[in-house]
């Protein structure tokens, strides 16, 4: 197969499904900012909303399950890594062929590697089984492959690591104790946070 040149610009990624739980409980944040009343919590769970938004940004990692669709304008090589980690399935794989018909990829044409080993995840990608290629696309759709895949650890509190929980738990409780000041620089110089940060940041996988 020949490899074709990839422009970042050509693809667009969606959310289709949104997870509807944070990855921490109110009840962590309350614990970790030593609080035993319910008298702040609407500012906590904002506080650990942003504090996961920014983890998510910090590591390019999904913690809670997210749906998301990518197009591409063609398959650009035999490997492909995706947007987003950890990956738990490829929904799909479909194609505008040269007639502009939707086709659906057989699932077993091609093989996911998620990266899901241990707490950090790699990159992770899908790849052509040996004795396969990917078809020819329509030349003039941007969006002639479409790939509908989930990312994130699970869907559940309880399915994200607390490695993952303990550096938004520390980022909310910052955001609490400083509220009414400016955040999002003040959390680089948050050593703790920021060595989780810098524990768990993205690595191709083999």
């Amino acid at each position: 197969m020949t490899t074709k040149n990839r422009r970042i610009e050509d693809e667009r990624l969606s959310v289709v499904t949104e997870p509807t739980l944070l990855p921490v409980t109110i009840a962590e944040i309350r614990r970790q900012v030593v609080v035993d009343t319910s008298d702040y919590d609407a500012q906590l769970e904002a506080f650990a909303e942003m504090a996961t938004s920014q983890y998510e940004n910090d590591t390019q990692m999904n913690l809670m399950q997210k749906t998301y669709l990518w197009t591409l304008p063609f398959f650009y090589d035999e490997r492909i890594y995706l947007p987003k980690r950890p990956v738990t399935a490829i929904d799909w794989i479909k194609y505008y062929d040269g007639n502009e018909t939707l086709a659906t990829i057989t699932s077993t044409d091609y093989e996911l590697v998620s990266g899901i080993d241990g707490f950090n995840p790699g990159i992770p990608y899908f790849e052509l089984k040996w004795d396969k290629d990917w078809p020819s696309t329509h030349s003039s759709r941007i969006d002639s492959v479409q790939i509908q895949f989930k990312a994130g650890f699970g869907s559940t509190q309880a399915s994200i690591p607390n490695l993952h929980k303990y550096p938004i738990w520390l980022a909310a409780a910052y955001m609490f104790e400083h509220r009414g000041e400016p955040i999002s620089q003040s959390l680089k110089h948050l050593e703790a946070y920021q060595n989780m940060v810098n524990r768990f940041l993205p690595v191709r996988v083999p």
